[in-house]
């Protein structure tokens, strides 16, 4: 199914004006209830855009991203690599029931102009620039050598259900701290809620590869700043942050999604092993390609997990006993079953 950004989607000003507070993107229903997006903006999956840095993803939830600085987990002693997965753990288990925590990992292009701005060395008034120009060229070659030009951003996102935003704001800046003191024992560093255009910048970018440059920028313009993007513009324009933020076309096939004129899979890991090695996300991150990884984590309340695990156990216990009836009846030692099958029973 094909879907291309539908035209005139804001009549007027006033209905603008919902998108700077948050706007209800219009949505189309079966019979059943299911809900069938007709176009780029409805298959873009959140509802509502505030300028604090918040989301509303679906009525009722509301969500905040938090950009996380790299930590030398692999590199590190044995003792640092334990006390960064006890305070990985810990962060994991600071908040309730009512927050799910998603934490993400973003193979995006370099953007290259603001790479240039960063490391590149201007040309000065003096007979130097020679030397520079041929440090920006090895610089540049570089980047051109190393695996199409990717960086790994990660991110941690925090979502909740509140009856209103202004109830969400304030359950968030509660959250906001536990976070940082939480990360800060992991990073060393602080850790601060994105903003709104820096979360519409990595929606912006997902969903046009190749384009990272294209959606903020500033720039001084008869010595005034100008920005490509705010909202005050948008509303004047009578837009949406999903008409800025959203691909020229979306087709959806059997196997694949077809971005503009990019081609991407989904893939969902399910039946996790028993044991998964501490560098199995970073294997997946080598893939020199655009890619999005998400871990979703949805807090249990203790009487549910206590009976959650008292079902796996019997559940183990179960498999245990048909397998050494079958031992028995096949002649053979019951001490022979299946090694993961007894690893399971132990770790259980």
């Amino acid at each position: 199914m094909k879907k291309t950004k539908q035209k005139n989607v804001v009549a007027n000003k006033e209905t603008a004006v919902k998108e700077k507070k948050g706007l209800f993107g219009k949505k189309t229903f079966i019979s059943d209830g299911i809900h069938i997006p007709k176009t780029v903006q409805e298959s873009i999956p959140y509802l509502r855009v505030y300028e604090n840095g918040i989301i509303e993803p679906e009525k009722g939830r509301y969500s905040k991203t938090y950009l996380l600085e790299d930590v030398n987990f692999q590199i590190a002693s044995q003792e640092e690599q334990e006390n960064i997965f006890l305070a990985y753990s810990d962060l994991l288990n600071t908040f309730g029931t009512d927050v799910d925590i998603q934490i993400s990992i973003n193979n995006r292009n370099i953007d290259v102009a603001d790479f240039q701005k960063k490391v590149m060395i201007a040309p000065q008034d003096d007979s130097l620039n020679y030397l520079r120009e041929e440090y920006n060229q090895m610089l540049i070659k570089k980047m051109q050598e190393g695996r199409n030009n990717i960086i790994r951003e990660k991110y941690i996102t925090l979502s909740l259900v509140a009856p209103s935003i202004e109830e969400a704001v304030a359950k968030f800046a509660t959250l906001d701290s536990q976070l940082n003191d939480a990360i800060k024992k992991i990073t060393q560093q602080s850790t601060e809620p994105m903003s709104t255009i820096e979360r519409l910048s990595v929606i912006h970018d997902l969903y046009n590869p190749g384009l990272e440059e294209a959606f903020y920028r500033k720039a001084q313009i008869d010595k005034k700043e100008v920005e490509s993007f705010n909202f005050e513009h948008m509303v004047n324009m009578g837009i949406t942050t999903k008409d800025l933020v959203g691909p020229d076309a979306l087709e959806f096939n059997s196997n694949y999604i077809k971005i503009g004129d990019k081609f991407a899979r989904v893939c969902f890991l399910d039946n996790l092993p028993n044991f998964l090695t501490t560098n199995i996300l970073n294997d997946f991150t080598e893939t020199p390609c655009n890619m999005l990884i998400s871990v979703f984590f949805q807090s249990l309340a203790q009487d549910k997990s206590l009976k959650l695990i008292r079902n796996q156990i019997v559940n183990i216990n179960s498999n245990v006993i048909d397998a050494q009836k079958l031992a028995r009846k096949s002649g053979y030692y019951v001490d022979l079953m299946s090694p993961d099958l007894l690893l399971t029973n132990t770790d259980a």
